[in-house]
């Protein structure tokens, strides 16, 4: 909370990641952060080589009915705001001047490519970026990589398969 900057998640699916990491922070609603999700809000799978719906598949576990259903569940927090429709499209529309934690979790290489390309100088010193499929998805893994070279920056892989970046 001291890295001043919003909160964004780029793929919210229900909304369990940011919902615990609220739900860590007791001075949520006291603090001036927005917390940014972005989301098709479909309960459909994405589809690793186009980035879109996959309907056909059926409905996801994971992924929200509506975005009616994740908005209940960021109702006890404050300055939570939804924007539904594709990435890296839709980022305009947040506004976004300073993050201090970003989520990238899209499931498709190409958009969280685009995703941490644009919003790489929008993440303060200290700032902490979370991967969510860098060690689990090889198309991301080396993409990623690749981004890293690019923008000079290095991921700590977890044991649970994500990969940690802090802005230096």
């Amino acid at each position: 909370m001291k890295i001043d900057g919003d909160f964004v998640e780029c793929g919210t699916g229900k909304g369990l990641m940011m919902s615990a990491v609220l739900d860590s922070l007791p001075n949520w609603n006291t603090s001036v952060k927005r917390l940014l999700l972005f989301d098709t809000f479909s309960p459909f799978g994405i589809d690793p080589s186009s980035g879109r719906n996959l309907e056909e598949h059926g409905i996801r576990g994971t992924y929200a009915s509506n975005i009616e259903e994740v908005a209940q569940n960021f109702s006890e927090w404050q300055r939570v705001e939804l924007i539904q429709g594709f990435l890296p499209e839709t980022l305009a529309q947040g506004k976004i001047e300073k993050i201090a934690f970003l989520h990238v979790d899209l499931n498709h290489a190409p958009a969280e490519i685009a995703v941490v390309r644009a919003l790489w100088p929008s993440i303060q010193r200290g700032g902490i970026m979370l991967l969510d499929d860098y060690a689990q998805v090889q198309q991301q893994n080396d993409a990623m990589n690749q981004l890293a070279q690019d923008l000079s920056f290095e991921i700590l892989t977890t044991a649970s398969g994500q990969g940690i970046v802090v802005k230096s």
